[in-house]
């Protein structure tokens, strides 16, 4: 299984403010499956409390993800998505992004799970799947 991690999570494990079992599973994917979607750079290096060598190490790290950017695939589905689960437009990018790309989306924000027919939502805080890397 392939992964799109959240901006949650990713300034949770940037800032090394996740338990620690979370911690490692955050550390698998992105050795393993790391995706991101262009929405989740732009809110992680634009939160306010990175530190300079924070916001260092993550650019260094974005080089080595998957970045999904938008297409007109993704923003057709980020405006059904929107309007079928009432998700904000960065969040409705970032589900269609997974959605389109068949990836599950690794976040602790519950208004994703509106999105539960169409959109594989994991939940580090509630479980932590095996990582099975396709």
């Amino acid at each position: 299984m392939s992964y799109l991690l959240d901006t949650n999570i990713l300034i949770g494990y940037y800032t090394e403010n996740l338990p620690e079992s979370i911690m490692e599973f955050v550390e698998r994917v992105i050795k393993n499956s790391f995706n991101i979607s262009f929405v989740n750079r732009l809110e992680v290096l634009g939160y306010p409390q990175l530190t300079k060598e924070q916001i260092a190490d993550l650019e260094t790290s974005f080089l080595n993800a998957d970045e999904f950017w938008v297409d007109d695939i993704i923003i057709s589905k980020a405006i059904l998505v929107s309007r079928a689960y009432n998700l904000r437009a960065a969040d409705a990018i970032i589900a269609a992004t997974a959605i389109v790309n068949g990836l599950h989306l690794v976040t602790n924000d519950a208004d994703f799970n509106r999105a539960h027919r169409e959109l594989t939502v994991i939940n580090p805080f509630i479980q932590i799947p095996p990582l099975i890397v396709e």
